[in-house]
Formats: C-alpha cells, structure tokens, sequence
C-alpha cells in the first residue's frame, strides 16, 4: 500500500512540476501585439498592428484534413525548409480560415523585416504583409495586403 502511495505522489508530483515548466515556456511564445475594441461575453474584436505571415492555401474544406496538411507546410519552412536552411521562431496564434480554400497562416516574428525573412522552399508557401485587420474569431477586415514571394 505505501508502495502505491510513493508512486502516485511521485506521479502527481512530476505532472504538476511539468505544468509549472510549460506555463513559463508559453510566456516565452511571441504574440503579435493588438488592440481589443470591443468586449463581449465570449470573444473580444480585436484590431492588430500590421505583421508578416507565411501562409498556405489548402483545397480542402475538412477541418482535419487541412489542419494536418496546413500546419505541416507552415512549419515546414520554419523550421528550415527555405533558401536560407534558417529556423524561424514559432509564434501564437496559429491562424485557420476555413473555406472552400482554406487557408493557415503562422506570424512572423516582428523583428523580421519581409525583405530579410528567407524564401520557402515549397510555392505552396507564401510570405504576406497585413496591415491594418481587425478580428474576431475570424478576418472580418483586411486593407492592405502586399505580397512576396
């Protein structure tokens, strides 16, 4: 019985130091910054500062499908499959907008000018600069878009 009551303390004693560890790892997660305009019970309108975003456009409308398929291509080119082989630090959010071409964006970090980011190795991979959007829950504004590929 002792026996029993050491493993599970030790059990529970690991998860709950792992929880301590990923909660100060997500702080470390860059976040493009925001403005909330409008609060209401179960989302917030947002309007964001302008940012870059490697985006892929999927033909599929299944969320599963272009999730998968989605995020790996994204997350292909950042972490090296570009002309440069360079990493890229991953941000939040990760951004899905479903549809007939679904599309998945990651953000760039903001010290990353459009011109010094690396070219994606794949042409299902594009860089875009947003500026001006407001959100909430999904694209609801777009007045600028600049592409470059």
């Amino acid at each position: 019985m002792n026996k029993v009551f050491i493993i599970l303390a030790v059990i529970i004693g690991i998860f709950f130091l792992s929880q301590l560890i990923m909660s100060f790892q997500s702080d470390k997660i860059e976040t493009p910054k925001y403005t909330v305009l409008k609060k209401y019970d179960e989302f917030e309108i947002r309007q964001y500062d302008s940012m870059i975003i490697a985006q892929t456009i999927l033909p599929s409308s299944s969320y599963d499908a272009s999730s998968s398929m989605g995020f790996r291509r994204v997350a292909s080119y950042i972490f090296g499959g570009n002309d440069k082989n360079e990493s890229i630090s991953m941000t939040a959010p990760v951004f899905m907008e479903m549809g007939e071409n679904t599309k998945m964006a990651f953000v760039m970090p903001k010290n990353y000018k459009l011109e010094a980011l690396p070219k994606p190795n794949s042409l299902d991979v594009q860089l875009i600069v947003i500026v001006d959007i407001i959100l909430h829950g999904k694209l609801l504004e777009e007045k600028t878009r600049l592409q470059w590929r």
